[in-house]
């Protein structure tokens, strides 16, 4: 990408204050909700997580970065809870036993409570973290801006690149850190001007393998801590061993790809 204009900086900028503003809008909307409590935190997350990936465009990844990732902690096992359930529903099951009930049951009580609304202190301490990110993003001074810009974006590519080189089954961490790597990108790349945004479509296309493999070892992880280990229930972990490894063989295909295609046509 060529050097952003100070003008096309200053947009940059105003459009994470805005994203920052939208977030603010959104968690005071959660105060009054009575409905769809987890879809507003679902997008509340989303939003956040896009906001992340344009706050290390300016270097923040040590202050407004970590503002917002602590409102997407504080709100990420109701939003989970809906996602283990969706994961769980994708496996095949050929019969209705007393495990899959139990599971089922434990479930779906997870997302019933899920459908609470947070309590409104965590709701206000929130709000101050997106507030603090904003000032953060204020206070840089105009003459930075494309500077930080244009090496904030070579480390989320250079960083993209590395990990996407680092795949190799069954090392899960790598998976894991790609994904973050990935959604850092992805966010970034939706602040900055049309002519530097473009995301080709293998990008999507394994942030999309890399959400279902993810969604997986969320459910994985669910299931050990809560008994169901595959000690005691060996069937049913070898078809989530199954399922995960053809994804991750999936992802280790696409970012293959990803690194083929060279920098102009990956947005790399």
């Amino acid at each position: 990408m060529n050097h952003l204009t100070d003008t096309e900086a200053q947009q940059v900028r105003l459009r994470l204050i805005t994203s920052c503003d939208d977030m603010a809008a959104a968690l005071q909307e959660l105060l009054t909700a009575k409905k769809n409590i987890s879809g507003q935190i679902h997008s509340l997350r989303k939003l956040g997580k896009t906001l992340r990936g344009g706050l290390v465009l300016l270097g923040l990844e040590k202050t407004a970065y970590r503002e917002i990732q602590s409102v997407g902690r504080l709100l990420s096992e109701r939003r989970d809870a809906v996602s283990r359930r969706s994961t769980w529903g994708k496996i095949p099951k050929k019969t209705r036993n007393n495990t899959t009930r139990a599971i089922t049951s434990l479930l779906n009580q997870q997302v019933a409570s899920a459908g609470r609304k947070p309590p409104k202190a965590a709701v206000l301490w929130s709000l101050d973290r997106v507030a603090q990110a904003k000032a953060a993003i204020t206070e840089i001074d105009e003459s930075l801006l494309s500077d930080r810009i244009q090496e904030g974006l070579e480390k989320l590519r250079k960083k993209l690149r590395k990990r996407a080189g680092k795949l190799e089954r069954p090392k899960e961490e790598a998976f894991h850190d790609l994904r973050k790597s990935l959604k850092a990108y992805t966010g970034a790349v939706k602040f900055l001007p049309e002519r530097a945004g473009i995301i080709p479509p293998v990008i999507h296309e394994l942030a999309d393998i890399l959400g279902d493999e993810n969604d997986m070892a969320t459910l994985s992880e669910w299931l050990a801590g809560h008994g169901f280990t595959a000690l005691l229930e060996p069937a049913l972990w070898k078809k989530l061993k199954k399922s995960r490894e053809k994804l991750q063989d999936q992802v280790i295909q696409q970012a293959h790809h990803l690194q083929l295609d060279g920098a102009p046509e990956a947005g790399l």
